[in-house]
């Protein structure tokens, strides 16, 4: 999710280097200040989340002066008094493609998802139902928040459930539909067709990121079913 989020704001900035790099550093602001919100919105911050926004700070390839600053605006946000709405309603100011406010969506569910209890607390889950009506996220797609065919989404893995949300299906759904789901994002993944709708490289190697997590979704839930 950063990395194709990341491809689409370096691919909708204009070819200045001064300009790419403003956006960059600007995403990477507005990308601290939600995840400190959505670590803290339960009132601390776990370990589990801890480490895992230090993954996502490595994913992100960060020299050590910029890491610097990440870690700057990620402790300045978790003491403001902006909500996650807030936050996620400048994102949508500077960055308003639907692909980069859903990566930024999942950013902040991964996040959520990493202190090690099923699904999100119900801080968490306000916090993030503030986010996604400022993104435009359709929450139906994922499990903590209901739909048609939710499921029991409780009594399954932490993998399992993270699967049908990165394919985008809601828990319980029938093979055939997530089968049909899956082929369907896999052809819209595919480098030929990103290019012949003119995406750029850039997005296009964080997308090849994208699939493999696709596919490897994919393959949890069909061996859950078998």
């Amino acid at each position: 999710a950063l990395g194709v989020a990341i491809g689409h704001v370096c691919d909708s900035v204009s070819d200045s280097s001064e300009s790419s790099l403003a956006a960059r550093s600007k995403f990477l602001e507005l990308a601290c200040e939600g995840i400190s919100k959505i670590a803290k919105a339960d009132g601390r911050v776990s370990e589990g989340e801890i480490a895992e926004i230090e993954k996502i700070f490595a994913e992100m390839r960060l020299d050590s002066e910029t890491r610097e600053k990440a870690v700057g605006h990620f402790r300045r946000s978790k003491n403001s008094g902006e909500t996650l709405g807030s936050v996620a309603r400048r994102f949508c100011a500077l960055f308003p493609s639907p692909e980069a406010r859903e990566s930024f969506f999942i950013l902040l569910l991964r996040v959520a998802l990493s202190d090690g209890r099923p699904g999100v607390n119900v801080a968490e889950k306000g916090a993030l139902a503030e986010a996604a009506a400022e993104l435009g996220v359709n929450l139906s797609k994922f499990p903590w928040f209901g739909g048609s065919r939710a499921g029991d989404a409780g009594s399954a893995s932490r993998e399992l459930i993270e699967a049908h949300a990165a394919l985008g299906v809601p828990f319980g759904a029938p093979f055939g539909e997530v089968k049909k789901v899956y082929r369907a994002k896999c052809k819209e993944l595919h480098p030929d067709v990103l290019r012949s709708k003119g995406v750029g490289e850039y997005a296009i190697a964080a997308m090849e990121s994208e699939l493999k997590r696709i596919n490897e979704a994919y393959n949890t839930i069909k061996n859950s079913a078998r």
